[in-house]
């Protein structure tokens, strides 16, 4: 009895392997929601595997058999290589829209940041591309570096006579500026020897978008290399379509003057692969002062 199941399984074992690749498309393809082509290979590969079977059991005949398993198997193959390449293609389209989201907001972002920049500086917004590029590229800002915290005591009579050439201490705590003063003579007062206050001049360019961990963290989301001239254009579409940019000077909201930015476009691509809407994305509003990206 078991050398009999045995022989039986052997002789239609060919045809379980296939009925059984073809059923499991079938089931990947309803929880994965393939296309009509991927279907149509497991049916066609589920033919392949009944007709297998029929051969098997000797219900055809071997030459029509044979022939017409060659071409259900071809139209298989043929399938599930438009199939597959379909499942490719839409996998590269979805990579292709996020990298695009993904670097339209973070254009966007660095807009907001130079753009706040340039408020701070001027008291109302960059009006256009042109104006707004040559202050990254141009501006130069101040920064404060410290080191060192001013010790909470007061003046020692050496350090009176040093400071004011006088030989009458000083009563009053350091100030910083003292401290600053004290510091230029570390070896008299090596107490100071470590604190520092220094306004450093820096390019602004350099300062927020050059700099080490700010690309760095561009590297390691593979949006590539900052570059000021391409903030205004919408990525993938070749530099042929940019980003609108809107902005108010002054206008009254609740007894305050306050500027308006608005920038906005249409992401490159519709989030559903065939479609023709494409997504509006935008950062601020000429209503309200409001500098949320529509992402966030």
């Amino acid at each position: 009895m078991t050398h009999y199941l045995l022989v039986r399984l052997k002789k239609y074992s060919l045809a379980i392997l296939v009925l059984a690749v073809g059923f499991l498309m079938i089931t990947f393809g309803i929880s994965n929601q393939q296309n009509t082509s991927w279907y149509l290979a497991s049916v066609m590969i589920l033919v392949t595997g009944s007709i297998i079977f029929l051969y098997s059991n000797n219900s055809m005949k071997f030459s029509f058999g044979k022939l017409i398993t060659y071409i259900v198997g071809l139209i298989s193959i043929i399938l599930l290589a438009s199939a597959g390449y379909r499942i490719r293609n839409t996998i590269t389209y979805d990579s292709n829209y996020k990298k695009s989201e993904l670097l339209i907001q973070e254009n966007l972002n660095c807009i907001r940041i130079a753009q706040q920049a340039y408020l701070k500086k001027n008291t109302f917004y960059a009006q256009s591309w042109e104006e707004l590029e040559k202050f990254i590229k141009k501006s130069v800002i101040t920064e404060v570096r410290s080191k060192g915290e001013v010790p909470l005591r007061k003046l020692t009579q050496e350090e009176s006579q040093y400071l004011y050439k006088s030989d009458l201490q000083i009563d009053h705590y350091i100030s910083e500026h003292e401290a600053v003063l004290l510091s230029k003579n570390s070896i008299q007062f090596p107490e100071f020897i470590n604190f520092q206050r220094d306004t450093l001049k820096l390019s602004f360019l350099n300062a927020q978008f050059l700099n080490k961990i700010y690309s760095k963290r561009r590297n390691k989301a593979h949006l590539g290399k900052f570059c000021v001239d391409s903030l205004k254009y919408i990525p993938y579409t070749g530099a042929r379509e940019k980003l609108k940019m809107k902005t108010i000077n002054q206008v009254l909201i609740e007894n305050e003057k306050v500027a308006l930015l608005e920038v906005k476009g249409l992401l490159p691509f519709p989030k559903i692969q065939g479609s023709k809407k494409r997504e509006l994305i935008y950062l601020g509003s000429l209503s309200v002062p409001n500098l949320t990206g529509s992402w966030e």
